[in-house]
């Protein structure tokens, strides 16, 4: 995968236009410019970055879903969380020098690529984007906290459920999803890794989902008939803010 030059004019950005992305002022959007050096096209099951590699780039998701994930020394792995478009991918590596995970696109992908070491002006001259860099690390430890305690507190059929409302609200406010079709191609093996339940069990309680009408799959992407039963079976609260800021 190579860099090439920005297609996408960062003032014309179609992310721009949707209503959960904050508009940023004219010096912010020309500090994003000059600090965007290009695009990145990722093919599906691609990786992006690899956990303890250094990369010289940070990106933003402009088109597409990739996850996160960690393999252990016996080759399980965890998947830790899905970014999708708007979402910073590789800012651990940014503020820390280093990083403890894997980022593999699920879709065919395309991001934006900025300079990580030019990432630390955005503090020194724009602090309103270094608050949305905080904002959005912030939003992140949100999403770990409904991780944690699904993994430690909710049963399978529990933990499932908040999967797919999370995952569909998320996906819903960047175009992935819309009508209670979800557009990305969850595979039995993703909900797996992502909850830490056996994919024989995975199995058996989407067939329960799906027996209660919660859940339906054609041509390999879930669909939701009524997302409001998808979160009271879900005791799904979303503590999002309807906009955020993109970079």
């Amino acid at each position: 995968m190579a860099t090439s030059k920005s297609s996408v004019d960062c003032l014309h950005c179609p992310l721009r236009r949707k209503k959960a992305f904050r508009e940023l002022n004219d010096g912010e959007l020309q500090f994003v410019s000059k600090f965007k050096i290009g695009e990145l096209d990722v093919d599906a099951q691609s990786s992006v970055l690899m956990e303890k590699q250094a990369t010289p780039n940070v990106y933003t998701v402009l088109e597409g879903v990739l996850y996160r994930h960690r393999t252990l020394q016996d080759g399980s792995r965890q998947i830790l969380n899905f970014s999708m478009p708007g979402d910073i991918v590789g800012l651990q590596l940014a503020m820390m020098g280093e990083i403890h995970h894997s980022v593999t696109a699920l879709t065919p992908a395309k991001l934006c690529v900025f300079e990580r070491n030019k990432f630390y002006s955005l503090f020194s001259g724009h602090p309103e984007l270094a608050h949305s860099v905080t904002w959005i690390a912030a939003t992140q430890e949100t999403l770990l906290d409904n991780t944690i305690v699904s993994l430690g507190q909710r049963n399978a059929y529990q933990r499932i459920a908040h999967f797919f409302a999370q995952v569909y609200s998320r996906a819903e406010s960047t175009g992935v999803a819309s009508d209670g079709l979800l557009n990305i191609p969850i595979r039995n093996h993703h909900i797996s890794e992502a909850l830490g339940i056996t994919p024989v069990h995975v199995s058996r309680t989407l067939n329960k989902l799906k027996r209660e009408s919660v859940v339906e799959r054609s041509n390999g992407y879930f669909s939701f008939p009524d997302l409001e039963k998808l979160a009271e079976v879900a005791a799904f609260d979303d503590h999002m803010p309807p906009t955020r800021p993109l970079l």
